[in-house]
């Protein structure tokens, strides 16, 4: 199912980045024939990019995990708003962080577009499965969560840094400064201020609980869970 929506979302991609501009374009894999001559499409890929695809798949697999994150946040969000647990301010803050993902994967697939890439969906690799987020977590816990999916994109994000800054050691002068500018301004920075966000409120909320793992029937404890939430909506 994910593949199938992740397919979606590159098709969207591509068709945002041709929608904005009326130049005709052509694929890089057509050739045409005109009598005798024949003509090819250029490519606007250079540095990284023009020695192989390696680079540009490793930023589609990174969009791939922020897929994986948006449901996963969302799975957290709707755990938060049913009949028995109904805490609209935990439901708030996980439907962003969820939307944010997502948005996040169209951005990054845009980026590889207008650098040249092909991104191909039939080797991603992935590092966020869904598999991290269990089905039904307390308050407390899901910021654990939420914490955990963070971190292993902004790990991601590291390592794709990491292979961007040692690719250009395998051919002289062959360092992509622009792929690793994007890696740090639009991956890193976003996954750190994330992590700090929500690492910030599971230690506030774990002092307001007092000890306890979750909200139990301790009037202190329910209060303290009442306004936190209360906190979370504004």
């Amino acid at each position: 199912m994910k593949l199938f929506v992740f397919a979606v979302v590159l098709l969207s991609a591509t068709q945002i980045r041709a929608e904005e501009s009326t130049a005709q374009y052509c694929q890089a894999k057509d050739v045409l024939t005109e009598g005798q001559k024949r003509l090819q499409c250029m490519s606007s890929r250079v540095a990284g990019f023009e020695k192989d695809n390696d680079l540009g798949q490793k930023l589609v697999n990174y969009a791939w995990d922020q897929i994986a994150a948006s449901y996963d946040h969302l799975l957290l969000s709707v755990n938060f708003d049913t009949y028995t647990k109904d805490r609209p301010g935990f439901e708030k803050l996980y439907r962003g962080l969820s939307d944010a993902a997502w948005n996040k994967a169209l951005e990054v697939i845009k980026y590889v577009a207008l650098r040249g890439g092909k991104p191909d969906v039939s080797v991603i690799q992935e590092n966020v499965s869904g598999k991290t987020v269990q089905a039904s977590v307390s308050e407390l816990a899901s910021l654990k969560e939420a914490v955990k999916i963070e971190k292993l994109l902004s790990q991601h994000a590291h390592n794709i840094h990491n292979e961007v800054q040692s690719h250009h050691k395998l051919e002289k002068n062959q360092l992509d400064a622009g792929m690793a500018h994007f890696v740090e301004e639009e991956l890193i920075e976003q996954q750190t201020e994330n992590i700090r966000k929500l690492v910030g409120l599971h230690n506030d909320f774990q002092t307001l609980l007092n000890g306890e793992p979750e909200c139990i029937s301790n009037k202190n404890t329910q209060l303290a869970c009442f306004l936190f939430d209360e906190y979370l909506q504004k």
